[in-house]
């Protein structure tokens, strides 16, 4: 409080003032003059401790890292209107009065008046208009204007200006009911199949004999087709011969690997994949045996 700073500077002048008279004396009295400014220092650092102890007591707010990409941060007056805002606005909900009326804040908001906002900042009313025309646009204020006064509020001010004790609790929170939530589901599913086995052996008097393995299915290796096996599957599609040997060729002389460098695992759905499209396909619409003179040609 003012009264208490007051006494301790009170204090401090008399210190000062007995200091001063010590150290023109004799030797004897430095003991005591060390004392008296040890005491110095500590009524110093207490009234230190009042002034910052004041300022410190109004609590403070966030300033996120997402300012950097919005330009915020090049605008000097943009900025230091921004954080003005986020200073004058409410942590909570409270009443406050305006003239004769009684106005109710939620947390985000304050009352904003230009001209005052000018004062408090020293910048122009005209700076005052552009900043908040910034604002608006990049919808991180609104403001809702009446003949008397106007109320600004910081968009997402929960989201952002949010206490960490509270935010670090409902995130427990949510995780205990999610934890909570899927709980009931396993302990029923381990009682069901605890249940069935308790019938099944009550029905048979034996335990059941444990279920039987499926053989691991092996791969089958992959087997080159023939030249004449591409052409009849070309052939019987409704894609011509001179196509059909073409893709042979291509996969023959690659050992049967495909553009990417990868084996060909499947040669029918390779070639259905890539080359059975509609400007490959065979004049004649009726499928027809190559002869082998025709495949060997």
């Amino acid at each position: 409080t003012k009264e208490h700073l007051k006494r301790i500077e009170r204090n401090t002048e008399t210190i000062i003032k007995n200091r001063a008279y010590l150290l023109s004396g004799d030797e004897q009295k430095a003991k005591l003059a060390a004392d008296i400014n040890r005491a110095l220092e500590a009524a110093n650092r207490k009234r230190l401790a009042a002034v910052f102890g004041g300022l410190m007591n109004r609590g403070y707010v966030k300033i996120w890292r997402k300012s950097l990409d919005n330009g915020i941060i090049s605008n000097p007056q943009l900025l230091q209107f921004w954080v003005w805002c986020l200073l004058k606005a409410s942590h909570r909900k409270h009443k406050q009065m305006v003239g004769f009326q009684e106005v109710a804040l939620d947390a985000g908001q304050f009352i904003f008046g230009r001209r005052k906002a000018a004062s408090e900042l020293n910048l122009s009313e005209q700076s005052i208009r552009s900043c908040l025309k910034s604002l608006k646009i990049n919808q991180q204020i609104t403001i809702k204007v009446t003949n008397k006064y106007s109320i600004i509020t910081i968009v997402n001010w929960n989201t952002y200006q949010q206490d960490d004790d509270k935010a670090n609790q409902q995130s427990n929170q949510q995780s205990n009911q999610q934890s909570t939530s899927n709980q009931p589901a396993i302990n029923q599913q381990s009682t069901t199949n605890k249940n069935g086995k308790n019938v099944k052996n009550g029905e048979n008097g034996k335990k059941d004999p444990p279920t039987p393995q499926k053989p691991e299915r092996q791969k089958k290796p992959f087997t080159p087709p023939t030249e004449l096996e591409v052409v009849r599957y070309f052939q019987e599609n409704g894609y011509s011969v001179a196509i059909a040997k073409k893709a042979f060729t291509y996969y023959h002389v690659a050992g049967w690997k495909d553009s990417a460098g990868k084996p060909v695992k499947n040669w029918k759905q390779k070639m259905i994949a890539v080359w059975f499209k509609d400007e490959n396909k065979s004049k004649s619409d009726t499928p027809k045996q190559p002869s082998l003179e025709e495949v060997m040609s």
